[in-house]
């Protein structure tokens, strides 16, 4: 599977939307994962895919996206809602708009929303994006990370997320 940038991103956006806008769909889409820290957060960042939940225009989106796959030569999932069970039931207020055209709109997950979910997958290649939106919510310590996942998902954290996040943010004790 390629690696996108950001500008790769809006460019798929970009043929999207034209393409919905020309069956007159305005379709709503919230990205989330890899994809919503490319585009909101860490323009350097690069990803293989696009979790996303489609909130309006699903089955226009689902058929565009197909066809422009194999237009394209592209993975049939280079947008996808497999990551949509792991997103909050919460609304989540701080989303960021981050494309906005004639037939497609692109909502990013809020950074709280990102690091609950992060949080809860605690795979080794999530730990930078841990560390990076701790960082920018001014999260220092485990039990700050778990706050956050607390409110935004609740539920229980296994032993093996909770010791990733141990390991990455060590409560300080006694200073």
């Amino acid at each position: 599977m390629p690696l996108w940038s950001r500008a790769e991103i809006v460019s798929l956006f970009d043929i999207l939307s034209q393409r919905l806008e020309a069956r007159g769909v305005k379709a709503d889409v919230y990205v989330v994962g890899g994809a919503a820290i490319t585009l909101a957060y860490d323009a350097r960042r690069t990803t293989r895919d696009i979790d996303a939940m489609i909130r309006s225009g699903h089955g226009a989106v689902v058929e565009e996206v197909k066809q422009i796959a194999r237009e394209r030569g592209l993975p049939s999932t280079w947008l996808n809602e497999q990551a949509t069970s792991y997103i909050s039931t919460n609304p989540d207020r701080n989303e960021l708009v981050v494309y906005d055209g004639g037939g497609l709109r692109v909502a990013a997950a809020s950074a709280r929303h990102l690091l609950a979910m992060k949080t809860a997958a605690a795979r080794p290649g999530d730990i930078d994006d841990i560390r990076l939106l701790a960082a920018m919510l001014d999260v220092t310590t485990a039990s700050n990370v778990f706050a956050v996942y607390d409110t935004v998902l609740g539920g229980t954290l296994g032993d093996r997320q909770r010791k990733l996040i141990e390991d990455l943010f060590p409560d300080r004790r006694g200073t």
